[in-house]
Parts: structure tokens; sequence; C-alpha cells
């Protein structure tokens, strides 16, 4: 069942981010970084931030974000 707490906060992934190869972590730091962005594009939060938002350790965000600018998504 759909908890529509939620419904009016779903976002819609394209198939490209789908097919992009992403582990895990890529994706949730990237769709956290794209909410944040909105359609401004920037978006700058703090790595910690970042962390305890996605729970994930500093240092495997960091890693991801290595990750997702050698692929060119950010």
């Amino acid at each position: 069942m759909v908890d529509h707490r939620f419904a009016k906060s779903v976002l819609f992934v394209h198939s490209s981010l789908d097919d992009a190869g992403l582990t895990a972590n890529e994706f949730r730091v990237y769709c956290h970084l794209a909410r944040r962005a909105g359609s401004a594009g920037d978006a700058f939060p703090a790595v910690q931030k970042v962390a305890d938002v996605c729970r994930m350790n500093r240092d495997t965000v960091w890693a991801v974000l290595k990750s997702l600018t050698a692929r060119g998504m950010l």
C-alpha cells in the first residue's frame, strides 16, 4: 500500500538514471543532491549533512562524490 503522506513528494526517475549502473550509495547520494538542487541545478550541502540524511559514513560520501564526479554526473 502507498503511504499517501509522501504522495506529494514523489520524484520521477528517468530510465537513463536507472540504466547508469550506479551503486546503491551512488544512487542515494545523487538523488539527494538532485532533490536539494531542484531546478536551479546547484546544491552545496555539507558532507556531514549528506552523510546524516543518506545514513552513510562521511568517508563513503566522499568516495561517492569522487565516483559521481568521475562519471561526469556532478
